[in-house]
């Protein structure tokens, strides 16, 4: 996942927020992309992602975007619609609620049209846990 613009700062550094997850028919869910070590979800083994289970973002480089350079981690939806929509778009099929520590920057998370503005608000963070599935 990448963002598409930065906005800025975070007003808080913790709270709740939306992830969308890739999941199977037996409960099992993993990142669309990446793993929580920073491992590709395509070339590496998948983890899988528990309930109640703080998780740390590892993956630590820098993408660019329109020329800003950012540090990466979890990328957290400020709301639901945002985390189904980008979801639905991208093969991930379930959504859970999380709450997330050490957010660093918010932005949009893509070119896509979500919410009537181009863009869904999404928060970078270092730290998250999955707290409820919504949608399984």
């Amino acid at each position: 996942m990448c963002l598409h613009r930065i906005i800025g700062k975070p007003e808080k550094t913790s709270g709740i927020g939306y992830k969308a997850f890739r999941g199977s028919g037996l409960g099992k869910l993993w990142f669309p992309y990446y793993n929580p070590d920073g491992t590709d979800t395509f070339f590496a083994d998948i983890q899988f992602i528990e309930l109640n289970k703080k998780y740390k973002s590892t993956k630590k480089n820098e993408d660019a975007i329109h020329g800003k350079k950012y540090k990466t981690g979890f990328h957290v939806f400020v709301s639901r619609k945002s985390a189904e929509a980008w979801g639905k778009s991208h093969g991930a099929n379930v959504i859970a609620k999380i709450r997330y520590s050490k957010a660093r920057l918010t932005g949009l998370q893509t070119r896509q049209v979500f919410e009537g503005e181009r863009g869904s608000k999404c928060i970078i963070a270092d730290e998250i846990t999955l707290l409820e599935i919504i949608n399984p």
